[in-house]
């Protein structure tokens, strides 16, 4: 039986961790280096969010991403593969 890919496989290229409101704007990205453990990063800050007090979904097997959500305000933390660019629009062509 063939195994679906890891999205949060480390690349050898750079990645961001991108935090976005409902209307996919951007409100926070980070670069991270390549070759980072891409599922340690997102881990860490589902744990963040958690700690400052979201209420956080689980990051799924086969997801690079989760929803949070506190007081009325809903975001989606992930991992994504090119630079991000603001409003409506998941990437910055290179």
């Amino acid at each position: 039986m063939r195994q679906s890919p890891d999205p949060l496989a480390p690349i050898p290229e750079p990645a961001w961790l991108v935090v976005r409101d409902a209307h996919g704007d951007v409100l926070d990205a980070s670069e991270l280096a390549p070759n980072s453990n891409l599922r340690a990063v997102l881990t860490i800050a589902r744990g963040r969010r958690i700690d400052e007090g979201w209420v956080a979904q689980e990051i799924g097997a086969h997801c690079a991403f989760f929803f949070a959500r506190r007081d009325g305000e809903r975001v989606l933390v992930g991992v994504e593969l090119r630079a991000p660019l603001g409003r409506g629009s998941c990437y910055l062509d290179r």
